[in-house]
């Protein structure tokens, strides 16, 4: 049935706001991708026990509540039964519930609403209807997961590039000596190598290994300038020295983009007091 609902003589009448855009918390949306249709058997076999829908996101996380359209609803009549957890004991666990967007118009007329109208009277055909919805539940909350997996490893990839780059830039400026250089950063992409076994779905249109072969052509020609060039007006012997404790900051660093400010602010620091200059490595590279 069709409800024409309307407010002081409104002339259009209330009507739902239907869009392909779901508006997520602070501003995270998320657009739906595709609408699954779902349609569920009675017990009978020539007839429908229900028919429903589901609109696929990228499924980011729960939607806020305020918006009124998460989770998979019940309706009979287009009337709502419960409210948005009315399905919920159906998923393994019911946050999930929250992540999707999706209604169940139930058509049995054996499968009643109870009193209180929040759920529906048990018998062997509310049965039959949580059984079959429970496997679509189930799929859904697989969908759920590998979303959830992929932007953990999407994250940590960003990460991984973000580490590797900063490997590379210090082992080229020249505060470290040659052989400890190359194994930073031959230890970083050993690393990344061994990460993207664990995480085969971060690559995405190939992004990974184009940068995982351009960190390895850059270690393969890797030569770190000569440090009496990186640190002119050092005595000769201190330059060993200077390379020793910049490179117990490289392994005490929590990055090596962190290690290398550090090593310029003391270079900085020095040249200020002892007339010691550092070059740009940006410069030279």
């Amino acid at each position: 049935a069709t409800l024409d609902v309307r407010v002081d003589g409104d002339g259009e009448g209330v009507k739902r706001p239907h869009r392909a855009y779901v508006t997520g918390s602070e501003d995270n949306g998320d657009y739906i991708g595709d609408v699954e249709e779902v349609r569920i058997p009675g017990l009978r076999g020539n007839e429908w026990s229900a028919i429903g829908w589901i609109a696929h996101t990228s499924y980011k996380g729960a939607i806020p509540g305020r918006r009124r359209i998460r989770s998979i609803r019940a309706r009979v009549g287009n009337v709502q039964i419960g409210n948005e957890e009315v399905f919920s004991h159906l998923f393994s666990e019911d946050r999930f519930n929250r992540w999707c967007v999706g209604e169940i118009h139930v058509l049995d007329p054996r499968i009643i609403p109870n009193s209180r109208r929040d759920y529906f009277e048990a018998n062997p055909d509310l049965r039959n209807l949580e059984n079959q919805l429970g496997a679509v539940c189930r799929r859904l909350e697989r969908r759920c997961r590998a979303a959830s997996r992929g932007r953990f490893a999407r994250r940590r990839y960003r990460e991984f590039v973000e580490h590797a780059d900063g490997a590379l830039d210090l082992a080229e400026t020249g505060y470290l000596a040659a052989d400890r250089a190359a194994r930073i950063v031959a230890e970083t992409i050993a690393e990344i190598s061994d990460w993207r076994e664990k995480y085969p779905d971060a690559e995405g249109d190939f992004q990974y290994k184009v940068a995982l072969d351009t960190w390895k052509k850059r270690l393969n020609r890797l030569q770190a300038p000569v440090a009496s060039e990186i640190i002119r007006g050092a005595d000769t012997a201190w330059v060993a020295k200077y390379q020793d404790v910049f490179e117990i900051l490289a392994d005490i660093a929590p990055s090596p983009v962190v290690a290398k400010r550090t090593i310029e602010a003391i270079l900085e620091r020095l040249g200020a007091a002892d007339g010691l200059e550092s070059t740009n490595a940006s410069a030279r590279r």
